[in-house]
């Protein structure tokens, strides 16, 4: 059986995060960010066209992990119009292969010093209640950060119409200026 990254890192006594490049995407790597969707459940996948047209018009508020060219981590994420000072991470995907290094936190990291440069005084996203991975991340993520975590109702199951799907609560990380 083949081990993960992170098992392989342990055994060599390394981090195994600094293995990774962090890199703004281009259109070129649509495909291969739909891909990586399609391995990180319980992620929702979208069409190929949606995450070309991310990297291509939304690259400076996302970001890649590659190891060894191949691609293990992205965030994609944009600043939300009508709020400027809001940064809304849209998913968080890192390879099965690759999690328990700390990669989806330093992408967190990466994405947030730029927006917070920016003038975003807030990161936003939403998280299914069953998807306790992602709810711990951002709650380390608030915490390492020294900033607010607060957790609310936001899109109800019902809102799905036809399709199936779990609610979605809004959690807000605010910076520690606020």
């Amino acid at each position: 059986m083949a081990s993960s990254e992170a098992e392989t890192a342990a055994r060599n006594g390394e981090s195994g995060i600094d293995a990774f490049e962090l890199r703004q995407p281009t259109l070129k790597d649509g495909a291969a960010l739909a891909k990586l969707i399609l391995d990180c459940p319980p992620l929702d996948p979208n069409s190929s066209y949606c995450y070309l047209m991310l990297c291509e018009y939304f690259g400076q508020t996302c970001v890649l992990a590659e190891k060894a060219g191949v691609l293990r981590g992205a965030v994609t994420g944009y600043v939300v119009p009508q709020r400027p000072n809001v940064f809304f991470v849209w998913q968080v995907a890192v390879h099965p292969e690759s999690q328990g290094l700390g990669l989806g936190k330093s992408m967190l990291q990466f994405l947030w010093d730029r927006a917070a440069s920016g003038g975003a005084t807030e990161l936003q996203t939403t998280v299914s209640p069953s998807n306790e991975a992602s709810l711990a991340l951002f709650k380390s993520f608030a915490a390492s950060n020294g900033s607010g975590f607060e957790k609310s109702e936001f899109i109800r199951s019902s809102l799905f119409e036809a399709e199936e799907h779990e609610d979605e609560d809004l959690i807000s990380i605010k910076s520690r200026s606020n």
